[in-house]
């Protein structure tokens, strides 16, 4: 499938993501990661469509939503809350996470750090939708300003 992620203008990241490298060392994070085939960056999204060379990437988005497109045309979509103006506990203070392992794909909100005395709780929700959507035929690019749109209109 194909993973979608927006990109938050004015990111803290250079590229608008990190990538964690345990090859290198459990917590190597990486800034600046290579290109690969796999991953592109497109009209403020990255798109993971196949596997890529490492299992964890971060993101600073603020959107709100992150999808993915099966192979079966589907797309799932997670939506959920952002705060920027609160501390995320990630140590790079991610507001999403994907994970690439064998040959699952897991897409990760994070919600920011909450300190909790004894008998008090938290919650944070995503809300998960599947919708119909064609996936590209070989050479042809997902339509990000459509998938957007759809987004827009459906999961309010």
């Amino acid at each position: 499938g194909i993973c979608v992620v927006p990109l938050t203008p004015g990111s803290r990241f250079p590229d608008g993501y990190i990538v964690y490298e345990p090859k290198r060392s459990p917590k190597y994070m990486n800034f600046r990661p290579d290109d690969h085939p796999n991953i592109m960056v497109s009209e403020d999204f990255l798109m993971i469509t196949g596997p890529p060379p490492f299992p964890k990437f971060g993101f600073d988005s603020c959107a709100g939503w992150l999808g993915y497109i099966t192979q079966d045309n589907l797309l799932f979509v997670k939506k959920f809350p952002v705060y920027p103006e609160r501390v995320y506990g990630e140590m790079a203070a991610i507001t999403v996470s994907i994970w690439y392992v064998d040959d699952r794909c897991e897409l990760e909100p994070i919600g920011p750090r909450e300190t909790l005395e004894p008998g008090e709780s938290a919650s944070f929700t995503e809300d998960w939708r599947l919708f119909e959507y064609n996936f590209p035929e070989k050479d042809e690019k997902v339509n990000l300003e459509a998938l957007q749109k759809l987004i827009n209109e459906e999961t309010r």
